[in-house]
């Protein structure tokens, strides 16, 4: 999944002197069962879902378990 990366501001964006404008993204693996989840519920509902199983979703763990088990 590709979200935003918000940094310590919770900005989204980089405004470089000159106006070029940056934007910050974080890629999300995903296991299938929570792509199913999010096409039916929401991204929202996923973070809610990861939050409730404290799964730290922003850091890649290979081993991690899905947030529907």
């Amino acid at each position: 999944m590709l979200n935003y990366a918000e940094n310590r501001n919770g900005d989204i964006r980089l405004v470089m002197p000159s106006g070029k404008v940056i934007n910050f993204y974080e890629i999300i693996p995903m296991y299938p069962e929570e792509l199913q989840f999010k096409m039916e519920n929401g991204a929202d509902a996923l973070f809610e879902k990861f939050e409730e199983m404290g799964i730290q979703y922003r850091v890649v763990d290979i081993n991690r378990r899905s947030a529907l088990q």
